[in-house]
């Protein structure tokens, strides 16, 4: 952990009671519904769950990059170095926009401009946000491809990004993102579409230049295996919110939320025996411009109790003993339970759902195994 990062200093960046709404004709969805958390200076927080849970969402929002004629934030607070940015001016949020938070943003190609050269699209945050010369701001521009690994660099200064490779693209964004300096990156998926090696390449460069440069990441993924070594803290969203949060190693090897547990038990495992079938989590996530009364993971889950039905759980610190878990769960799974998949007490079974709601639900209620 950083030495820049305590228990008592003040965090980068808070984020509290979130609230994110896309408003259509006949229907508002919920995208996020509550999101609270905190980063500090140096400090990497990754933010992971299934696509549609709000990840993406919840970051565009900090840059006040969503559509403004649908979207709308009817609550919440973010404060970045002591300052609201909900409510700030499109011209306000241009100050802060690259200067002092900087995005990578998903796909590589489609965010880089089509035909403007990368020296260009490096030399204009420098322009915009700094006081440097043309000559300054090309060597700059050529001092980041260094950086971020591009060889050749001077003469790949001059390419579009067409010519790149998808890996290249991806560096060139974070040079892109890094180029004024910023306290706060995000890197929102930053290794989709690239293959394995590639991926392990531009999670290590993210991490030796988090290093190097003492700036605070917020990792978007839905992959918790690209998180292991990267990430000190994992924050599970799901359906719009936190579930699980605490420090990544501890996450990782012991989950408490049953939606953790499931995503952890649907991954390839190196020790698991050979041939072993993965286990996916059924149903479907729920349909977030309806009313959601209990918990949203009921549906799906395999240690739901009639309290998960009618009341939806706030994220509460567990396991005293261990500083930073927090869950919202009302029956979460010991260690072996969640291991198993299924609760280990005798006769157990999962509540079904009050008629009302089982009117509603849109997705299959996993039923326990008779093993």
């Amino acid at each position: 952990m950083p030495e820049a990062m305590t228990e008592t200093s003040q965090p980068l960046l808070s984020v509290r009671d979130l609230h994110v709404e896309f408003v259509g004709r006949n229907r508002t969805v919920r995208a996020v519904r509550g999101l609270s958390y905190e980063i500090r200076a140096g400090e990497t927080l990754a933010i992971v769950g299934e696509s549609g849970s709000g990840k993406s969402v919840s970051a565009l929002t900090l840059l006040g990059l969503l559509p403004p004629r649908t979207s709308r934030v009817p609550r919440g607070s973010v404060i970045f170095e002591g300052q609201e940015l909900i409510g700030l001016s499109t011209a306000q949020l241009s100050r802060i926009r690259g200067a002092r938070i900087a995005m990578i943003f998903q796909d590589a190609l489609s965010s880089l401009n089509p035909v403007l050269t990368i020296e260009r699209q490096i030399t204009e945050a420098l322009e915009t946000h700094t006081d440097l010369t043309s000559s300054q701001a090309h060597a700059r521009a050529l001092e980041l491809l260094q950086l971020v690994g591009i060889p050749d660099a001077e003469r790949r200064l001059k390419e579009y990004p067409h010519q790149y490779s998808g890996g290249m693209r991806q560096r060139a964004m974070i040079a892109i993102a890094l180029s004024c300096q910023p306290s706060l990156l995000i890197a929102d998926e930053p290794t989709t579409a690239l293959d394995v090696t590639i991926q392990a390449q531009i999670l290590s460069l993210i991490a030796r230049l988090r290093s190097e440069l003492g700036m605070a990441v917020l990792l978007i993924t839905h992959d918790l295996g690209t998180v292991a070594g990267l990430a000190d803290r994992i924050a599970v969203m799901y359906a719009g919110r936190i579930v699980e949060t605490g420090p990544t190693e501890s996450v990782l090897a012991d989950p408490a939320h049953p939606y953790t547990s499931g995503l952890l038990r649907s991954l390839p495992r190196l020790d698991d025996p050979r041939g072993m079938t993965l286990r996916p989590i059924e149903g479907t996530p729920p349909d977030l411009a309806t009313d959601l009364p209990g918990c949203p993971f009921a549906p799906r889950c395999m240690w739901r109790e009639e309290v998960c039905w009618a009341d939806d759980p706030r994220l509460l610190p567990v396991r005293e003993a261990e500083s930073g878990r927090s869950i919202a769960c009302h029956h979460h799974p010991t260690a072996e339970e969640a291991r198993a998949g299924r609760s280990l007490v005798p006769g157990f079974r999962p509540a079904d759902p009050p008629a009302a709601v089982a009117e509603k639900i849109a997705v299959v209620v996993p039923v326990e195994a008779a093993s």
